[in-house]
Formats: structure tokens, C-alpha cells, sequence
């Protein structure tokens, strides 16, 4: 790790323009944004129109444009869906007094295995370049917002 470091000093590059985290605040903000985005949206609209909401505006900035960048942000975005996703499960899954695993745990299950699978095809043509790195990031994004989204609608249709 040490080499890579120097190596990438060497070149110019910073650890910080290979790859970055999102800082806990980074974290925080994108996800009240995401909430945000759901709140204002869910009786004005779809809510597919929340998905781009937290990597539109990271992409924006200096930096967004290069595949590291268009990579991290999108990592954002599927981190903050991620967040809202788990968020939804645990309030309609709740907990098992049995120790039973429910439909929807093994609906969930399967769902991540597609998940991942689905994604790696996507970018299966493209291994070895750099776009397969944004082919599965922007994949990973997409699909744990649309998830999301229809565990949202669920929720919502449980309560009427």
C-alpha cells in the first residue's frame, strides 16, 4: 500500500483523486438530502425522480467528470439509497419473535444476489477498462434506489 501511495505522489496524483470516501459528514448531508428529495417528492410524483439526486450535483463539481469521480459519486448515491433501503426493510420486516426468516427477508436475499450478478454482467463487455468501474457503480446506484423506491411504495400501500 505503501509503493502505491509513492507511486501515485510520484505522478502527481493524490490518494484523494484515486479514490475518496465520503466523509461522515458528506454521508449525513447526502442522505438528509435524499430524504428531502422523498418527502417533497412522494405526493408531488414519481420518485424515480429522486435517483440522481445526491450524484447529479456531486458529478458538478471539480473533478465529477473523470471516471474516479463519476465512480465516487455514484458510490454516493448508491450509499445514500443503500441507507433509505435498509431503513424501509427494518420498518416493514421488523422483528422475528420466531427466529423465522419472513418472505420478505428471503425476497431481500435474493434481490442483493441479483443485485450483484445483474450488475457484473452489465459490465462483463467492458472488464479490464476503466467504464466497467462506472458501469457497476452507476448499476449498484440504480438498482438499490429502484429497490428502494418499490419497498417505499409497499410501505406506503400497507398503511391505506
Amino acid at each position: 500500500m505503501r509503493a502505491l501511495l509513492a507511486s501515485l505522489l510520484l505522478i502527481g496524483l493524490t490518494p484523494l483523486a484515486v479514490a475518496q470516501a465520503p466523509t461522515p459528514a458528506e454521508t449525513r448531508a447526502d442522505a438528509n438530502a435524499l430524504r428531502a428529495c422523498i418527502a417533497e417528492t412522494m405526493d408531488a410524483g414519481p420518485l424515480e425522480g429522486c435517483i440522481g439526486a445526491i450524484a447529479g450535483p456531486c458529478m458538478a463539481h471539480d473533478g465529477g467528470e473523470t471516471t474516479v469521480g463519476l465512480v465516487a459519486c455514484r458510490m454516493r448515491e448508491h450509499a445514500a439509497w443503500d441507507g433509505e433501503l435498509n431503513a424501509v426493510y427494518r420498518r416493514l420486516n421488523g422483528p422475528s419473535a420466531s427466529g423465522e426468516v419472513s418472505p420478505l427477508q428471503r425476497a431481500q436475499r435474493a434481490w442483493i444476489v441479483f443485485r450483484d450478478a445483474n450488475c457484473d454482467a452489465m459490465a462483463a463487455p467492458f472488464e479490464g477498462g476503466s467504464i466497467a468501474r462506472v458501469i457497476v457503480a452507476s448499476c449498484m446506484a440504480e438498482t438499490t434506489a429502484r429497490r428502494a423506491i418499490e419497498l417505499l411504495a409497499f410501505e406506503r400501500a400497507m398503511e391505506v
